[in-house]
């Protein structure tokens, strides 16, 4: 009996999840008493602030054939939300938002095949996982399959125009099945994650510590940033910061929440292309503005010089391909210059909570540091160009709109 308490009570991944936790969560979920054998194993794969993620291998006891033999666990705990917000000022409410972030993955990969989705976008399979809080433990879990040879674009690399194509496609696919299902896309996204989300990011504290942090990165863009500072005012709170990004969106859809290249799994080919294979990360997805996720894609998704020249041969791409998919629904949008529009209103505002987030984590060592095969100078370039054309963009909107 000890030995079993002492095997049940096996963290994982040092972690508060344990092994008795997860067998027990996918008996009930399986239909089985089978139980983990002693070559179960969990192999760290991602160590992140707000989660942890590890390969999973159960060496089930019993219906090998039946149940899962491996998946990818990904853990979301109150202490990695600490770490995150100890790192960037981020959050104050450490335990509400790991439970916002942890239940809401949950959910959307627990009820996903139930209501169409997986029809219109690739997302991993769904085995198992549990709640945050379930018997007081500051924590949560979501098994999905796990998926082998993908390959990862970060902010710092630069997709190319077919890729990124395939995303924009991807993206309207999401809003029209939304504008088509909209009872499901509830089902799926309606819930606080916006409001629990932001109520910390729009602390006016908050935001001018972003813009100070923006302003000794790039001081020479200062005239710019003082530009984006005039939209202070939007942020004293979450709900007026939502307001602003749909008041010009007749319809709103799902939204990811947190939409770039870091968040997509790619395939690679021999020749060295990347097409997607899955969407993963759901753990800000909300109904909101389509815009939220379109312009976070394209501003950390293209390079600079791509977005400069090409920036309307993907809001066209959007926009045709939402019409064609949406088969005759209403869109959000009454013409392609309305979307162009709310484009352009929406994107100073994501700018200013998106860009001090990644500027305080990624620091240009470690993104030298990042071994890909690919030149240390040219992903530090690539990343800067992309950041300072956000805020030159930024500026040009809030002036030309008279935001």
């Amino acid at each position: 009996m000890v030995a079993e308490n002492m095997r049940d009570n096996e963290t994982i991944i040092d972690t508060v999840i344990t092994w008795g936790m997860v067998e027990g969560d996918l008996q009930k979920q399986f239909k089985t008493k089978a139980r983990t054998g002693p070559a179960r194993s969990a192999k760290l794969l991602s160590g992140g602030y707000v989660s942890k993620s590890a390969l999973i291998t159960f060496d089930w006891s019993d219906e090998q054939e039946r149940l899962p033999k491996r998946g990818m666990i990904k853990i979301t705990s109150s202490a990695g939300m600490k770490a995150l917000s100890e790192l960037n000022g981020a959050f104050l409410r450490y335990d509400e938002m790991a439970t916002c972030f942890s239940d809401t993955e949950y959910n959307f990969y627990k009820n996903a095949p139930q209501v169409g989705i997986l029809d219109e976008i690739p997302v991993p399979n769904f085995i198992g996982g549990r709640p945050f809080g379930v018997d007081g433990v500051e924590a949560g879990y979501t098994i999905l399959e796990f998926l082998e040879n993908v390959h990862n674009r970060h902010v710092f690399h630069a997709l190319s125009p077919k890729t990124a194509t395939e995303a924009v496609k991807m993206l309207a696919r999401i809003a029209a099945y939304s504008l088509r299902h909209r009872k499901e896309a509830r089902i799926l996204a309606e819930n606080e994650v916006f409001e629990d989300f932001f109520s910390d990011f729009t602390r006016d504290q908050r935001i001018q510590e972003g813009f100070e942090a923006i302003e000794s990165r790039w001081p020479d863009l200062k005239p710019a940033i003082d530009v984006m500072r005039t939209k202070s005012k939007v942020f004293t709170s979450a709900k007026n910061f939502k307001n602003e990004l749909v008041k010009a969106c007749k319809h709103e859809t799902i939204v990811h929440g947190d939409m770039w290249p870091g968040n997509i799994l790619f395939n690679k080919s021999n020749a060295g292309d990347y097409s997607i294979r899955v969407i993963v990360d759901w753990q800000t997805m909300h109904i909101g503005n389509p815009m939220e996720d379109l312009t976070r894609l394209l501003s950390t998704g293209l390079g600079a010089d791509e977005y400069r020249n090409r920036r309307d041969f993907y809001l066209e791409t959007y926009y045709e391909t939402l019409k064609a998919e949406t088969k005759g629904e209403e869109l959000p949008w009454d013409s392609l210059e309305k979307l162009i529009e709310d484009y352009e209103k929406a994107y100073p505002l994501i700018a200013i909570v998106w860009i001090p987030p990644f500027i305080l984590v990624l620091a240009d060592d470690h993104i030298r540091e990042h071994s890909d095969g690919e030149d240390d100078d040219v992903r530090l370039k690539t990343f800067l160009d992309k950041y300072r054309l956000m805020i030159e963009e930024s500026a040009k909107y809030i002036k030309k709109w008279k935001l």
